[in-house]
C-alpha cells in the first residue's frame, strides 16, 4: 500500500490455466481476489488513514483498447502526460468493499471476446488488465 505501481503479468499457451490462476475458483481464489482481500485488510488495519480504491477494467482486442466496465467505450486512446500513462475515457468506479470490486470483474468478463479454439471451446480472445489504485489523503 506504500508502493507505487504493481504489476502481475500471466503468460501462456492456450489453455495453460492463466484466467485459472488469476481469477481462481469459490474453493481456491485466485490471485486477483487474493490482492483485493489483502488491500482491504490493510485498510481496516490503518484506521488513521484515508483511502479511496477505483478499479477499471479493460480488454485489448486485436490491438483495440475496450472498456469492459462500459461497454460503449471501444477503442479507446492511451495517452500519456506528466502524470504518466493512462486510457483517455476509461470508466473508474470506486469500490467500498472486496464483494464490490469482485462484482465488478463479474460484470466486465460478460463483455470480454471469447471464441472457440481447438483446446477450449470459450477461450478468452483477449488480453485484461485490471486496475486497482488508491487514492490517499
Amino acid at each position: 500500500m506504500e508502493g507505487v505501481n504493481g504489476t502481475i503479468f500471466a503468460y501462456g499457451v492456450t489453455c495453460s490455466g492463466k484466467t485459472h490462476t488469476m481469477h481462481g475458483d469459490q474453493r481456491s481464489p485466485g490471485i486477483i481476489p487474493l490482492a483485493v482481500k489483502d488491500v482491504f485488510s490493510i485498510i481496516q488495519e490503518t484506521p488513521s488513514r484515508e483511502f479511496l480504491l477505483r478499479v477499471s477494467y479493460l480488454e485489448i482486442y486485436n490491438e483495440v483498447v475496450n472498456d469492459l466496465l462500459n461497454p460503449a467505450g471501444q477503442n479507446l486512446r492511451i495517452r500519456e502526460d506528466s502524470q504518466g500513462t493512462f486510457v483517455e475515457g476509461v470508466k473508474e468506479e470506486v469500490v467500498l468493499s472486496p464483494a464490490h470490486a469482485l462484482s465488478l470483474i463479474a460484470a466486465g468478463e460478460e463483455h470480454r471476446h471469447v471464441g472457440s479454439t481447438n483446446f477450449n471451446l470459450l477461450s478468452s480472445r483477449s488480453h485484461t488488465i485490471f486496475y486497482f489504485g488508491k487514492l490517499l489523503n
